[in-house]
């Protein structure tokens, strides 16, 4: 550490600056304090399980086969196990 360090003036500029880090981080919440939810992202359909797209992704790349084929394959084991 150099010479002429003065810890005392060190911590009140690093206060002041978590200070000022904490009420911009305030000023982004609302009036109740609790954060803005984020349009990112937000559809009108619920939220569903997409794990067909993900199976169609690992037939695709995994296993070379078409993406139609992998649909239809995916189609038919669900229908199989009465989930469709």
């Amino acid at each position: 550490m150099p010479d002429g360090h003065n810890h005392d003036e060190w911590k009140k500029e690093k206060d002041a600056k978590v200070k000022a880090w904490k009420d911009k981080r305030r000023a982004k919440t609302d009036k109740d304090g609790a954060s803005k939810p984020s349009d990112k992202g937000t559809t009108s359909q619920p939220n569903k399980l997409t794990l067909s797209n993900r199976l169609t992704t690992a037939l695709t790349t995994k296993l070379g086969v078409s993406d139609s084929d992998a649909k239809k394959l995916i189609k038919e084991a669900m229908t199989d196990s009465g989930k469709e």
